[in-house]
C-alpha cells in the first residue's frame, strides 16, 4: 500500500515510481481554531481487509482477466447543470465528448446527502445503514469489504485519487483498502480557509501520473478519481474555460437555512450560480484532459468507465441557499450516473437506480460473484421498478422546531411517489409527507403521508431495520481533517461556516 498526503511535488517533475512517504505537519494559528490534524494522511497497516472479504466468498476467488475500471466521481454535481443532461449552458462538453454514446440514467440518486456516507455507498453497494458510515469525518468499520477489496483479491491493481478533506485518510480511513492512496490536500479556499482540498488540475495531473509511473500494464486496474471543485464557495480559476453571465439579478435570500459561505459583498444570487456552472465548466476541462489520457494509453475503449456524483448542490431550493447535507430534496439526492462499457448500449434510462448500484455492476464486469448481502443490482441486467432510499442528517441549531433542525431525513422513491421522514433523536418518524414526482417534479406541494400509504410503510420498514434508525451509530471511530478542527472557543461566525459546510454539527 502507497499512501500519498500532502506531499507536493516539485513543479515539473513527474511522480517517481515508488515515491518516500514525506509527512509535512502544519500548525494554523488562529483563536478561532485548533489543530487537531496533520496534512499527512496516516495509513493503517496491512494491505487489505482480508478477514471482512473472506467472508462473503465460500472459497477462494482465482485472478480474474476482467475489464479495467474508472470511476470519476464530481462532487456536488447537479445533473439539471450539466449540458449532458440539456442544461442549456454549455458547461460539461468535454463529459458529453465521451459519455454522450453511453448508458444515461436520468433518474439517479446519492443515498446521502453529503460525501463521506455516499461516497462509502458508491463503493460497497451498501445502504449507509447497513455500511456504518453516517456522518462527515466518521471513519470506515474494518469488517465494511469495498469494491476495493474485492477486486484487489483478484488480482487488480487498485488506486484512489481523492480531493475532498473527509476523505483523507485521516478522516475516513479507506488508504488501506487501495494499493495507491493519493490526497495531496494543499489548497485553502477563500472563505473555506479551514476547510483543504485540491483542484481539478492538480487531481487530473495525479491520476496521469499513476497511469504513467504506477499502473502495472500487465494487471488489471481499479481507479477511483474524485473531484471536488463545484462545491461552494464557487471560486473557478482565473484560466476557466467559461465565463457565464446573466441580465436580471436575484438577491441572495439570507433567511435561507443551511447553505454555504456567501462570498463577501455578493448580493446577487445568479451570480453564484454563474460561478457554480464556471466550476463545472472547469472540472469538465480537466474530466476531458484525464479522458484523453486515458484514451490515448489505449484504455478506454476496453474499460468499465462510470461517472456519477455523491451528491447535489442546492441553488435555494426549499430555503437552502448553495449547500448540501440539509434534506432529501431532488436538488440535493438526484445525481449524474452515465456508465461507457462495451457490453452496454447507448441509451437514457428513466428507471430509478442508485450509487450501490456501481460496486455489483463492477463485480460483475469483473466475473466475480455478486454477494447476496450488496443492497445494489447490477446495472448490467435490465432495470426493474424499485424502491431508492436516501438520508440526510440535518442541521443543529438552536430552533428544533425548524424544518431543518435536528434528527436525521429519510425519503423512499418509488416510481413517482416520493415520501420524506423526519426522523427523531429517537428513531421515531416525527412528521412525513408525499411527493408526486411527475406532477410537482420540484416538491413544491406535499401532502400527507399516512400510514395507510404503502409507500409509508415500505419506507417505515427500512427505518425499523436500521441498527442505529436515528442515524448516530454507537460505535463511530471519530478521524480528523487534515487541518484545523473547531476548537470549544470558536466563534459564532466560524462555526456557523463550518456547519453549513457539514464539518461541525
Amino acid at each position: 500500500m502507497q499512501v500519498i498526503g500532502n506531499q507536493l511535488p516539485t513543479k515539473g517533475v513527474k511522480e517517481p515510481h515508488r515515491p518516500k512517504r514525506v509527512v509535512w505537519p502544519v500548525f494554523l494559528a488562529a483563536a478561532a481554531v485548533l489543530l487537531v490534524g496533520a496534512f499527512f494522511i496516516r495509513p493503517r497497516s496491512g494491505t487489505a481487509i482480508p478477514y471482512a472479504v473472506e467472508t462473503l466468498y465460500p472459497g477462494p476467488v482465482e485472478a480474474t482477466v476482467g475489464p479495467n475500471v474508472l470511476i470519476i466521481c464530481i462532487d456536488a454535481l447537479r445533473p439539471d447543470h450539466m449540458s449532458l443532461y440539456g442544461y442549456e449552458r454549455d458547461t460539461t462538453p468535454r463529459i458529453m465528448a465521451v459519455f454522450g454514446d453511453a448508458t444515461i440514467f436520468n433518474r439517479a440518486y446519492a443515498p446521502a446527502a453529503v460525501t463521506t456516507p455516499s461516497v462509502v455507498s458508491l463503493l460497497t453497494g451498501l445502504y449507509p445503514q447497513n455500511h456504518g458510515v453516517r456522518m462527515l469525518g466518521q471513519k470506515v468499520p474494518d469488517p465494511t469489504v469495498l469494491v476495493s477489496d474485492h477486486v484487489r483479491r483478484a488480482g487488480y491493481q487498485t488506486a484512489a485519487v481523492v480531493s475532498n478533506a473527509v476523505l483523507s485518510d485521516s478522516a475516513s480511513g479507506l488508504a488501506s483498502r487501495f494499493d495507491l492512496y493519493d490526497a495531496r490536500l494543499d489548497q485553502n479556499r477563500g472563505a473555506r480557509a479551514h476547510v483543504l482540498q485540491r483542484n481539478a488540475q492538480k487531481t487530473t495531473d495525479a491520476a496521469i501520473n499513476w497511469l504513467h509511473y504506477t499502473r502495472a500494464p500487465d494487471r488489471p486496474h481499479f481507479l477511483y478519481v474524485h473531484y471536488a471543485d463545484p462545491q461552494a464557495p464557487y471560486e473557478p480559476l482565473p484560466d476557466k474555460p467559461a465565463d457565464f453571465t446573466h441580465q436580471r439579478p436575484m438577491l441572495v435570500d439570507l433567511t435561507g437555512h443551511g447553505g454555504s459561505v456567501q462570498p463577501e459583498g455578493t448580493v446577487d444570487s445568479l451570480e453564484l450560480i454563474d460561478r457554480y456552472d464556471e466550476e463545472i465548466a472547469y472540472t469538465d476541462r480537466e474530466v476531458g484532459r484525464l479522458l484523453h489520457e486515458y484514451r490515448d494509453l489505449g484504455l478506454l475503449d476496453d474499460a468499465l468507465v462510470i461517472l456519477c456524483a455523491d451528491h447535489g448542490e442546492s441553488m435555494m431550493e426549499h430555503d437552502c441557499w448553495f449547500g448540501h447535507g440539509v434534506h432529501v430534496h431532488q436538488e440535493l439526492i438526484r445525481i449524474p450516473l452515465a456508465v461507457r462499457y462495451q457490453d452496454l448500449k447507448p441509451q437514457r434510462v428513466e428507471t430509478t437506480v442508485s450509487l450501490i448500484d456501481v460496486t455489483p455492476t463492477i463485480l460483475v464486469a469483473a466475473g466475480l460473484p455478486v454477494p447476496a448481502v450488496l443492497d445494489g443490482k447490477s446495472l448490467f441486467a435490465p432495470v426493474d421498478a424499485r424502491e431508492i432510499f436516501a438520508e440526510a442528517r440535518g442541521v443543529w441549531d438552536d430552533d428544533q422546531d425548524d424544518s431543518h433542525s435536528a434528527g436525521l431525513w429519510r425519503c423512499l422513491i418509488r416510481g413517482d411517489t416520493k415520501v420524506v421522514a423526519r426522523i427523531g433523536n429517537t428513531g421515531s418518524i416525527r412528521s412525513a409527507q408525499m411527493f408526486d414526482l411527475l406532477a410537482d417534479p420540484k416538491e413544491l406541494n406535499p401532502s400527507p403521508a399516512t400510514k395507510e400509504e404503502p409507500a409509508f410503510r415500505a419506507l417505515a420498514d427500512f427505518i425499523a431495520s436500521d441498527p442505529n434508525p436515528a442515524g448516530l451509530p454507537k460505535n463511530v471511530a471519530w478521524g480528523d481533517l487534515p487541518g484545523p478542527n473547531v476548537a470549544p472557543s470558536a466563534d459564532p461566525e466560524t462555526l456557523g461556516h463550518l456547519r453549513s459546510l457539514g464539518y461541525v454539527q
